[in-house]
């Protein structure tokens, strides 16, 4: 789905076009999050933990959504111009966003599913498994992909659901329980 023309007009009014030089810094990953940005020309670099994830190149590429969603968000990549040459960015700032979601809340749910996507899109290029998995295929697992954050204790999911479903361990611990059993978990799975 695309956003409505009425929308992204709203948002060309205050948009800050920057050029950045190669190997620039243009994100830091766990950096606090204020404004979105478009890619208009060159290649960018991605990466988590320090380990390059992906790159971009082209026109309209959009990153760094997720500044979007909630204030405070830290941001869950680092991006820079690539080495090859000179990146041209456009930066939007959350309150832009934010004054033209007041006047376009419709909007708002697509940005939502968007960053839902561009999430799970990374964390599967992160894992181990799918480092070489076609980037086509990423997409789709990413359509129907939830990442989820889990304090220790929580069930991610509850006896009678979750048979059909692929759970991934990113990071810490995961232990798959028998449902109303006082026996040893089934299997302990453990990432980071």
């Amino acid at each position: 789905r695309r956003y409505h023309p009425d929308f992204v007009q709203r948002l060309v009014r205050d948009m800050d076009l920057r050029i950045f030089r190669p190997g620039e810094l243009i994100f830091k990953e766990k950096s606090p999050a204020h404004s979105l940005a478009i890619l208009f020309a060159g290649t960018i670099d991605v990466f988590m933990n320090g380990k390059l994830i992906t790159q971009y190149a082209g026109c309209g590429i959009e990153f760094g959504e997720s500044a979007l969603i909630d204030s405070g968000t830290l941001r869950t990549a680092t991006v820079r111009c690539s080495k090859v040459g000179e990146c041209l960015v456009c930066l939007l700032h959350s309150d832009v966003f934010k004054a033209a979601f007041e006047e376009f809340p419709d909007q708002k749910e697509r940005l939502d599913e968007q960053v839902r996507m561009r999430l799970a899109q990374l964390t599967l290029k992160d894992i181990e498994g799918f480092v070489h998995t076609d980037p086509k295929f990423i997409h789709l697992l990413s359509t129907i992909s939830d990442v989820v954050t889990a304090p220790w204790g929580t069930s991610v999911c509850e006896p009678g659901e979750g048979e059909e479903v692929l759970h991934v361990v990113c990071m810490g611990r995961a232990v798959i329980e028998r449902p109303h059993s006082t026996e040893e978990p089934l299997q302990v799975l453990s990432k980071g």
